[in-house]
């Protein structure tokens, strides 16, 4: 099997099981809660789930990454990275915890509140066996992550819809649905994993703080990556209140919704960029400038389409007071394309070992998401947030194609991006033109002129490497 058709492979797998799960999760999110909840409890449900999301991410901080890193370069230390990773995220889900019940005794007035946010962020201390995770990334069987995360999500699904359809308007009950959710999949991920793995799984200190060292950088990066892409949520609660942080919310879902295309292709990437980045530089470069273009060819249309379609949308998806997002929205759509060509570049710094340096750009870009957000959500409310968003998304774009040219020597941008040009503005005329017809009907003429554009600039059959066969 060719390098291609194991990437491609992955991909579909993931990309279906994220489709899968994503579906659940925005039934959930997006179609159930603002139908029995309030908008502010709506904006409650919103401020936990983004808290726990961030705290899920220090847990993790960087440490997946670098032993995917190393564990595609040698496999044979696969045992060690796993206790290190482990005795990790356990001291580091234990501190999480400690700050998720400190800010819902903070936030919490009522004592049941307050017991019902802790119950929910009992499930932080599961992200502890998550770290088994790795050994489907390292071994490119990324079907067996896929299997754990769709048991999990259908667990929230099932529990919530139960809730839902009972009539409950409590949203820390749903809390504790996702929590449930989350637990049983990081679960799956170490009994699944340790079956993948029969070595020892055994470790000193000496490997301990080698992770840590490696994933210090990374682990910032992260830490501060996903808090410039959230923080805004937090921030909006204080300023204006729970109803705008539902109302944010709402248009916030529909955008990371569409980044998993991203997310996904660039994860089954990174140990193949490991693998080449140094034993191959020339193939190296020819699968980054591909991947690259595949990134902005499907993320630049989408963007466009968000522009036109965000009213349509929102009717289709939301209860008719929602539509005032509509605005806040179209804003954030700029940000898709932005969110999908640094992706490739991310991936780039982490595989080269250059995780400092995105650290210092993650840092850079939650200051000035703060203190955008700290101007602009006073002056404009939410839309103000969604401008420091597309604003703090281009920075750190333009941060990171810097650093891969200065690192590596080459840019990403080949003369064939050209043809992300006209593939976004056919995608986006379409859609302006289309924009009264049924919204159903609207996507799939979309998604069919996407396909139609991708197959003429001869990217369908998907090709990473087109001189893949002579090695």
């Amino acid at each position: 099997m060719t390098l291609s058709d194991t990437v491609i492979r992955n991909v579909v797998i993931s990309f279906l099981g994220r489709i899968y799960t994503s579906l659940l999760t925005f039934v959930v999110v997006a179609l159930l809660l603002p139908r029995v909840l309030s908008a502010e409890g709506f904006g409650i449900f919103s401020f936990y789930l983004t808290l726990f999301t961030i705290l899920g991410v220090i847990i993790d901080f960087g440490t997946n990454a670098i032993a995917v890193r190393e564990g595609s370069k040698e496999p044979a230390r696969m045992g060690a990275l796993l206790h290190s990773l482990t005795c990790l995220r356990g001291m580091l889900s234990l501190l999480c915890f400690a700050a998720a019940c400190g800010l819902g005794v903070l936030f919490e007035p009522g004592r049941d509140a307050r017991f019902l946010v802790v119950l929910a962020a009992l499930h932080l201390f599961f992200h502890t066996f998550g770290g088994f995770g790795v050994i489907f990334q390292v071994q490119m069987k990324f079907g067996w992550m896929v299997f754990g995360q769709t048991i999990g999500h259908s667990c929230f699904f099932v529990v919530a819809l139960i809730l839902y359809l009972r009539d409950r308007n409590d949203p820390f009950i749903y809390l504790l649905a996702f929590g449930a959710g989350l637990a049983l999949t990081n679960l799956l991920f170490f009994f699944l994993g340790r079956r993948l793995h029969a070595g020892a799984i055994r470790g000193g200190n000496a490997d301990f703080f080698r992770l840590f060292r490696e994933a210090l950088p990374l682990g910032i990066s992260a830490v501060t990556a996903i808090a410039f892409f959230q923080v805004d949520t937090i921030l909006i609660r204080p300023i204006e209140g729970e109803e705008a942080v539902g109302l944010y919310s709402a248009a916030f879902r529909l955008l990371t919704f569409t980044i998993m295309v991203p997310v996904l292709f660039n994860q089954v990437l990174l140990p193949v960029y490991s693998r080449y980045i140094l034993s191959d530089t020339r193939r190296f470069v020819r699968i980054f400038r591909r991947a690259v273009l595949y990134m902005g060819i499907v993320g630049l249309p989408i963007s466009a389409a968000i522009g036109a379609l965000a009213g349509p949308v929102l009717i289709l998806i939301f209860p008719d007071t929602y539509i005032r997002s509509r605005t806040c929205l179209e804003i954030l759509g700029l940000a898709v394309a932005m969110i999908f060509l640094t992706y490739p570049h991310v991936s780039v710094l982490i595989a080269s070992g250059r995780q400092l340096t995105f650290t210092w750009i993650s840092v850079s870009g939650l200051l000035l998401n703060v203190v955008l957000n700290l101007i602009m959500i006073p002056l404009f409310s939410i839309e103000g947030a969604a401008w420091a968003t597309v604003v703090t998304e281009a920075f750190v774009l333009a941060a990171a194609s810097i650093a891969v040219r200065r690192h590596s020597g080459f840019w990403a941008f080949s003369p064939e991006m050209i043809k992300i040009v006209p593939a976004a503005g056919a995608v986006g005329a379409a859609a302006w033109l289309l924009r009264g017809e049924p919204i159903l009907l609207v996507l799939t003429v979309l998604a069919a002129l996407m396909g139609g554009i991708l197959f003429l600039f001869k990217l369908i059959p998907f090709d990473l490497d087109e001189d893949e066969n002579r090695d």
